[in-house]
C-alpha cells in the first residue's frame, strides 16, 4: 500500500493491489451500483480473468475518505481481442480491394499490443470506476479522476510498463469535457457499442406481450413453444462448481464468435461470484435430459436487472430458440421482481431491440502516455474499433410508448 500527494492539492491518493486493505472503507460507504460493490470486486480478484489485475485507490483529505477508485490493468493484444473476418478462396475479383483492406487491418491488429490501465470494469458496461462520498459536481469528479491517473503514472511502480489509459463507459449526458492529465497530450473520445436497456412498465409478462405489435407477439410465443422440451433450473454455488467444465465450454462458444473480446473469464468466476453475492447473483441453465445447452446470469443492481454473462450450444440454438428465450426469461424476472429497468448489455443489438430494448450511447476515452504515439491514437481507433451494423426495431404498439 502506497500513498501519494494528489498534485499540488491537500489530498492524498492511497493505492493497493488488494481490496482487503480497503475493506473497512469500501464497505462503509454506500455504493451507487453493484459493479462497485466490495463483494463483486472481491469475486473478480479471487478468480482473475486472464492477463488482468485489479488496482484500488482511496482519495483522502487527512483521514476523511472522499472517493473510491477502481482500476483494472490488462495486457491487450488487438490480434487476439479482435475477431476479423476470415478470407476465402472464392472471393470474386471485384472484392479484391475489400480483401486487401481486411488483410492490412489484420496485419495492423497483430502489431498492436500494450498494457493498459482501465478506469472502470471490463466485466460490465457503465462508468463504474469511481465513487465519491462527497456531492462533487461533474467537473470536480473529472478533475479528481484525472489527477489520480496522473499520480498513478508518475509515481506508482506497478505502472512502469503500462503505456495506455482507458476511461469507460460514459452515457451521453455525462461525457468528459476536460479529460487530460500530465503524462498525456489529450484523451481521444470514441463511441463503443451502445448498451441496450428496457424500461419495465408492465404488471405481468402477458401485459408485456399485449403491448406489442402482433407479429412480434406471435414470434415470441413461437420462441417459447420451441423450448418447451428443455428444463430450466436455477443453480446453486455448488451446482455451478459441479458443471464448471460445461459452463466454460458454453461460454467459449459465445466468446469465440464475438467481434471483440478483452476479457477471458477464469473458470471459477461464476462459482466465486455466487458464493459471495448469493441472491444478488442469479445463475440459470437449460438442460436437455442431463446435457446443459445454455446458461445465463444476471446481477441485482438495485432497481436494475443487469444481464451478465451467458453461453449456449450454437448448433442447437436455432432449433430451440435458446437465445430469444433467455431474453424472455430476463424480462419475466424483471417484471416479477419489480425492477425498473433491464440492462441487457451491448451485444446482439437488433434482436434485443425486437424485444423492446433501446440503445444508450456510451463513450470511452483513451490516451497513450507518450505524446508522440498519442497523435496516432485517433487514426488507430478508426481502423480497429469494431462497429456492428444493425437495424433498430419498434415492437410496441404506438399508443403504448
Amino acid at each position: 500500500m502506497n500513498t501519494y500527494q494528489l498534485g499540488e492539492s491537500d489530498l492524498d491518493l492511497t493505492v493497493s493491489l488488494s481490496l482487503d486493505e480497503f475493506r473497512t472503507e469500501w464497505q462503509t460507504y454506500h455504493q451507487s451500483h453493484l459493479l462497485m460493490d466490495f463483494d463483486f470486486l472481491k469475486s473478480i480478484e479471487n478468480a482473475l480473468p486472464e492477463k488482468l489485475s485489479p488496482l484500488y485507490a482511496l482519495i483522502k483529505k487527512e483521514k476523511e475518505v472522499l472517493g473510491l477508485l477502481y482500476f483494472q490493468v490488462i495486457q491487450f493484444s488487438a490480434g487476439e481481442s479482435l475477431k476479423l473476418e476470415q478470407e476465402t478462396d472464392e472471393l470474386p475479383c471485384k472484392m479484391f480491394f475489400d480483401s486487401l483492406a481486411k488483410f492490412f487491418k489484420k496485419f495492423v491488429a497483430n502489431k498492436v499490443s500494450f498494457k493498459a490501465l482501465v478506469s472502470g470494469n471490463l466485466l460490465g458496461s457503465g462508468p463504474f470506476g469511481f465513487y465519491f462520498t462527497q456531492d462533487f459536481d461533474h467537473d470536480k469528479q473529472e478533475e479528481l479522476l484525472s489527477l489520480s491517473i496522473e499520480t498513478l503514472f508518475r509515481y506508482e511502480k506497478s505502472m512502469a510498463d503500462v503505456s495506455v489509459c482507458l476511461i469507460k463507459d460514459f452515457p451521453k449526458g455525462k461525457r468528459l469535457t476536460t479529460a487530460s492529465s500530465g503524462p498525456y497530450a489529450s484523451f481521444t473520445e470514441f463511441k463503443v457499442q451502445p448498451s441496450m436497456n428496457l424500461k419495465v412498465r408492465w404488471n405481468s409478462f402477458e401485459d408485456y406481450l399485449n403491448s406489442m405489435e402482433s407479429k412480434y407477439r406471435l414470434r415470441i410465443k413461437k420462441y417459447q413453444q420451441k423450448i418447451a422440451s428443455l428444463q430450466l433450473k436455477e443453480l446453486t454455488a455448488d451446482e455451478i462448481d459441479f458443471y464448471k467444465n460445461e459452463i466454460e465450454l458454453l461460454y467459449k462458444n459465445i466468446q469465440d464468435q464475438a467481434g471483440f473480446n478483452m476479457v477471458h473469464l477464469d473458470q471459477n468466476y461464476f462459482y466465486t461470484l455466487k458464493k459471495l453475492k448469493k441472491n444478488d447473483f442469479k445463475f440459470f441453465a437449460y438442460f436437455l435430459d442431463n446435457e446443459m445447452l445454455c446458461f445465463y446470469s444476471y446481477l441485482n443492481a438495485g432497481d436494475i436487472l443487469s444481464a451478465h454473462f451467458l453461453g449456449y450450444n450454437k448448433s442447437k440454438n436455432n432449433h430451440y430458440a435458446i437465445y430469444p428465450n433467455v431474453l424472455c426469461n430476463l424480462i419475466q424476472e424483471a417484471i416479477v421482481n419489480q425492477y425498473q429497468c433491464i440492462d441487457l448489455g451491448r451485444t446482439a443489438l437488433e434482436i434485443k431491440s425486437s424485444f423492446g430494448a433501446v440503445p444508450e450511447e456510451l463513450f470511452c476515452y483513451v490516451a497513450h502516455r507518450s505524446s508522440w504515439y498519442n497523435r496516432f491514437v485517433p487514426k488507430l481507433l478508426d481502423y480497429l474499433v469494431p462497429e456492428e451494423k444493425w437495424t433498430p426495431r419498434s415492437p410496441f404498439k404506438k399508443h403504448t410508448h
